[in-house]
């Protein structure tokens, strides 16, 4: 579904953008299932009116994809709308080149943008049947919408919170994106799909069993009471599958020695991963609802606990991530996106904390951590003042307040 509020030279205003926004946002809201827009325009200028359309946007369940921008500036300090909203439903694109670095034209910011995607020379549709290469953020954010959008069909049950944190929790890390991105890397589809685990393939329905018309005998006749005989229990035969992985770090290369505990209804198995970071079992007992689950331990590092059906043959790809990761956040001001200092974060578990002078705040926390945000301020108030959510990387969450 297209929806068109700029002009043909690319013009347009931001009342039109709302009316853009609330559309798809009352499409959901009446049930038709539009999980996201993808956004490849943008502004520098600021509107309350557009930040409160991304707020029903996010109250109806709808994911924001939108371009980072085309200036080479640092949006942290230099917003791009709507790009540089705070809200959770919000995901920010940034462009790179087929060579992995950041495209010279391309925006960053530490908490303002989430993740890099392929956008310089990107082979693009052309009106008269015709193609040709385009350069831009507008070019990196359908690579993330389309890959979301894959994973909606491949995990349906999945809501617009795990979308998103999917994504961004999966991103490939690069080093030369450090403090550039939230997440630090890039979009990774095939990690992604592999995050939700395999989605079951449901079984042939069973054919029914027709049940004929009794005719009523006119004369009863008496009919001797039969013995009632046991119906036997019977047990499936389980069937017998293979199952092979491999470990990886964040750079994509194999990691050997990694301990893996592989446990089925028949017992616990344990190996090590050998120098290319493989391993491997054979003819385990599978079948039915019968179930497997692996666990890896490494020093350093942590891993997601996997677990499905066994009901097939299995490869799996596990991806190792430090132990160690930072909860970071920015609390501005809604009417011009400045910080807010001494604003206090509490943390519950992880403590409370108090903002600085660039209105920035951080814990360090753990692989698979929960952790609950909650920001106040006297002089300020916060329409979404709580969040929550489960460590699945570096992470930023951002808060905006209005007096």
């Amino acid at each position: 579904m297209a929806l068109k509020f700029l002009n043909s030279s690319g013009s347009g205003s931001y009342s039109d953008a709302v009316r853009a926004f609330d559309y798809v946002t009352n499409l959901r809201n009446r049930g038709v299932d539009v999980r996201l827009s993808s956004n490849s325009w943008g502004g520098t200028g600021y509107s309350s009116s557009l930040y409160y359309a991304v707020n029903r946007a996010a109250s109806a369940g709808h994911l924001i994809v939108a371009a980072a921008g085309n200036s080479n500036v640092n949006t942290d300090s230099s917003p791009h709308y709507p790009s540089s909203f705070t809200q959770n439903n919000v995901i920010s694109v940034a462009s790179m080149q087929s060579n992995g670095a950041r495209s010279s034209f391309s925006n960053w910011g530490k908490t303002s943008v989430d993740i890099f995607a392929p956008g310089s020379g990107i082979l693009s549709t052309l009106p008269s049947n015709s193609y040709a290469y385009y350069s831009g953020t507008s070019m990196a954010t359908p690579h993330v919408s389309g890959a979301i959008i894959l994973l909606a069909s491949y995990a349906p049950h999945l809501g617009w919170e795990a979308l998103r944190q999917a994504v961004l929790t999966t991103a490939s890390y690069r080093s030369a994106y450090n403090n550039l991105v939230s997440t630090n890397g890039i979009l990774n589809v095939r990690a992604m799909l592999e995050s939700v685990g395999p989605t079951p393939t449901p079984g042939p329905s069973p054919t029914p069993t027709l049940t004929p018309t009794v005719t009523p005998t006119p004369i009863p006749t008496n009919t001797p009471t039969p013995t009632p005989t046991n119906t036997p229990t019977v047990t499936p035969t389980p069937a017998f599958y293979d199952v092979s992985g491999q470990v990886k770090d964040s750079n994509g290369t194999g990691m050997a020695g990694v301990r893996v505990d592989i446990t089925v209804e028949s017992g616990s198995f344990t190996q090590f991963t050998d120098a290319a970071g493989r391993y491997e079992l054979n003819s385990l007992p599978g079948g039915g609802l019968r179930t497997i689950q692996v666990n890896l331990t490494a020093s350093g590092r942590t891993f997601a606990p996997y677990s499905t059906l066994l009901n097939q043959n299995l490869e799996i790809l596990h991806l190792a991530h430090p132990a160690n990761y930072q909860l970071n956040g920015r609390v501005i001001r809604l009417q011009d996106a400045l910080p807010i200092p001494n604003a206090r974060v509490d943390g519950g578990t992880l403590g409370t904390v108090y903002t600085d002078n660039n209105g920035d705040f951080s814990f360090p926390v753990s692989w698979g951590q929960s952790y609950s945000l909650s920001v106040s301020h006297d002089e300020y108030i916060f329409d979404n003042r709580s969040v929550t959510g489960i460590i699945r990387g570096n992470t930023s969450r951002r808060f905006a307040g209005k007096h």
